[in-house]
């Protein structure tokens, strides 16, 4: 089982460019793997045209016949818990995934269902990050920006300009400077909690993928 395991995973990243063929694919001529890897991957007849007109440019000619079979053999790995939690995992929608036989489906859902719940735990990890991050880029950022902002205030005031447009220019800067100030305070007030949804996802997803470890959906 753990084999089969490994083999389907390989395929499935392989699968990502799968109906790109190069050169040498093409003239090596694995039409039977190419089958497997898109059936896996539960591909439609679109990237077995893509295949064909990737190797047309090489004189090549598929076969048909191999593809056909490794594409039945492929989907039907796809069709397992196994395949079902990678669907999942990748973030495949349900409506593009859920494709396999009646047979087959509930224990592919099973699978797809505890992938999916992965998936999305990684997502809220990411954008916590992604917040965090924001919050940390304005604490350092701003400060500088309104440091400069001053000092074209200063300059301003020494420009040979009339008064009414050295107040135009200041009043301008000075609303710049408000901004950023609101902006620092929303950032020093928020940063904390965006720390805080950062560790209870990270928590969540580390509590998951142990449960997976323990009661694996295949």
């Amino acid at each position: 089982m753990r084999i089969f395991w490994m083999l389907l995973s390989s395929a499935l990243l392989l699968s990502g460019c799968a109906s790109i063929m190069s050169e040498e694919e093409c003239l090596v001529g694995d039409w039977y793997m190419a089958g497997y890897s898109d059936g896996v991957d539960n591909q439609t007849i679109e990237a077995f045209e893509k295949r064909v007109k990737a190797c047309e440019k090489y004189d090549v000619t598929p076969n048909t016949e191999d593809y056909e079979e490794g594409y039945a053999k492929g989907f039907e790995a796809y069709c397992t818990p196994q395949g079902g939690f990678l669907a999942g995992e990748k973030g495949r929608s349900l409506k593009k995934a859920d494709t396999c036989p009646a047979e087959t489906r509930i224990g592919f859902l099973e699978g797809y269902d505890a992938g999916i719940q992965l998936y999305r735990l990684r997502q809220q990890v990411t954008q916590a990050q992604n917040e965090v991050q924001a919050f940390d880029n304005q604490l350092r950022n701003n400060p500088a920006q309104i440091e400069r902002k001053r000092r074209e205030i200063a300059k301003i005031r020494q420009k040979d300009i009339s008064q009414k447009e050295k107040d135009k220019r200041i009043r301008r800067l000075l609303n710049d400077i408000d901004r950023l100030r609101n902006e620092l305070d929303y950032a020093y007030s928020n940063l904390r909690r965006a720390e805080e949804n950062l560790s209870y996802a990270i928590n969540r997803l580390n509590d998951y993928a142990n449960y997976l470890d323990r009661y694996p959906p295949y």
